[in-house]
């Protein structure tokens, strides 16, 4: 049986030897990935996703007898972890004692309650937040309870509509850090009456001396793959971990019959039939081939498909309007499946605007996305203009483009792609690098930015380029407007073809970004060069 896995939900070939060393029950195997990933990936450019795991990495290395040499650096993140998951449930057993006060019954979902039921020790399963669930019927109250406590709504207003809509609230407290309250366990399909069954089947558990529940093993596992649907690059293998473990460390023999009906009743029948089909492929093989038979015969309804695919295309086209509205509608057809249709749709375009931007009325969203709109197309037309001139001026076209054509493999100490009035762009770290092909010829290479940072200052903020380690002198360096021409002679460059270009600058201090942030790139291009300079 064949995976229609979207790329977006698989981890790349680095982070995939990652999870085999974590995963794969053969040591010799998982040795093998071990070695294979350590001539890979720095510790310095660990990617986020492989980084929230690197506790599990740690007692791995401890269990195979691993004398690695980055061993305590990885034993520091570890401990690391281990503060972090201690500040997460910094004041949350009271606060769940409060709720159990106050008659509101709670159930803990995702890391919580993972973390202490099939990982082989807290701290090998990472958090930064508490989820838990209430009853629907109570998360009026439960809300105006957090409030009087002085815990903040963030995203949505606390009202009966975002109860109505969605199925979680994000909370923030000065002392006590995050809290994820949820009134419904899958974010996309919030009916009260599919979550009755969940807790009807729900386990007693006890956090830290005080009462709740935990979802049954089969509704865990369907939870668990439903939200690495649509899991952030965070929480990229952070999902499938949880999957396996479950699948591991759940009490014997497994409900497979209930995962069944469950992934029919909630609509993720396409979810669990691929998730389950490369964890039988690659790291469970436990996973019983009539059931993958009985997934794949499974029908799946329309709106599922169309959400499948939305939430399989890639982050930098998961940010446009029509992305999100047909993301909203397929969460509104669950919503509101079984009421009839002219009923159904009125209240749509609140929900629309609930989904999409949050409580801002329909005119400031009509702004923004003209001027996105219109950015996008003066960008595109811009590069356009600039190859047709290159052209008839019988030099080189530029190879490269906009930030999100380069492989990620290529790009060291990049944040994510982010976009500015629908431009995509990503910023650096104060220190960064990318891999280019270039021959040994001489290049210009030209970088446009965002008009994020004074680019006027960039040189008096102590700028510098290198090529292969080569620092780059200034009368190679050419700023203009938003662009940066880097003008590359061609003995600096290696004979092999693949040259790396670095560049350091001071952090900037933006006051309400905590990460190292340095230049914000949106494009870059090389090209052979014919000039004074070389």
């Amino acid at each position: 049986m064949t995976s229609m896995f979207h790329k977006r939900f698989l981890p790349n070939p680095d982070q995939f030897l990652l999870l085999q060393f974590c995963l794969l029950t053969d040591r010799a195997v998982a040795i093998q990935a071990w070695e294979k990933w350590k001539k890979r990936v720095d510790l310095d450019d660990l990617d986020y996703s492989s980084f929230r795991i690197i506790s599990l990495v740690y007692r791995r290395l401890i269990e195979l007898g691993i004398n690695d040499p980055d061993l305590g650096r990885i034993k520091g993140i570890y401990r690391y972890q281990w503060t972090r998951n201690q500040l997460a449930e910094r004041g949350k057993a009271e606060l769940l004692r409060t709720f159990q006060t106050n008659g509101i019954a709670t159930l803990l979902l995702k890391g919580a309650a993972l973390s202490r039921t099939v990982y082989p020790e807290p701290t090998t399963r990472g958090m930064h937040d508490l989820d838990f669930l209430v009853p629907f019927s109570s998360a009026t109250q439960a809300m105006q309870l957090l409030i009087e406590r002085n815990w903040v709504p963030q995203h949505f207003d606390a009202v009966p509509m975002t109860i109505e809509y969605f199925h979680a609230c994000s909370f923030l407290h000065p002392e006590f850090g995050e809290v994820d309250l949820h009134w419904h366990v899958m974010r996309s399909h919030c009916q009260e009456e599919r979550d009755v069954e969940l807790w009807a089947a729900a386990r007693d558990f006890s956090y830290q001396g005080t009462p709740t529940k935990i979802l049954y093993p089969a509704d865990q596992l369907l939870h668990t793959c439903e939200h690495g649907q649509h899991h952030s690059p965070a929480s990229a293998l952070q999902w499938l971990v949880d999957a396996v473990f479950i699948l591991r460390h759940s009490p014997s023999p497994f409900d497979w019959s209930r995962l069944l009906d469950q992934s029919r009743k909630f609509q993720v029948t396409l979810v669990m039939r691929n998730t389950l089909a490369y964890l039988h492929r690659h790291f469970e093989p436990s996973i019983p081939r009539e059931i993958l038979t009985e997934f794949s015969q499974q029908s799946v309804a329309f709106p599922e498909r169309i959400e499948y695919f939305l939430a399989g295309r890639p982050a930098s086209k998961q940010e446009g309007f029509l992305h999100r509205f047909g993301l909203a509608l397929c969460h509104y057809l669950k919503l509101k499946q079984g009421q009839p249709l002219r009923e159904a749709s009125r209240a749509f375009p609140l929900y629309l605007r609930l989904f999409i931007h949050g409580k801002r009325e329909w005119s400031a969203i009509f702004r923004e996305e003209f001027f996105s709109t219109r950015n996008k197309w003066r960008d595109d037309l811009a590069e356009l203009f600039f190859r047709i001139g290159r052209l008839f001026n019988f030099q080189s076209l530029p190879i490269g483009g906009l930030i999100t054509r380069f492989e990620e493999k290529d790009l060291h100490g990049f944040y994510p792609v982010e976009k500015e009035f629908g431009s995509p762009f990503r910023w650096t770290r104060a220190e960064a690098s990318m891999c280019l092909s270039m021959s040994s010829v001489p290049h210009l290479i030209r970088i446009q930015m965002r008009p994020l940072r004074d680019l006027a200052r960039l040189f008096a903020d102590d700028l510098t380029f290198q090529i292969n380690g080569h620092e780059i002198p200034r009368d190679y360096l050419q700023p203009q407007n938003r662009f940066f021409d880097i003008y590359v002679k061609a003995d600096w460059l290696k004979p092999n073809g693949e040259q790396t270009l670095g560049w350091s600058i001071q952090r900037w201090p933006a006051p309400t970004d905590p990460r190292h942030l340095g230049l914000p790139i949106s494009r870059l291009w090389v090209m052979r060069e014919k000039s004074s300079h070389l």
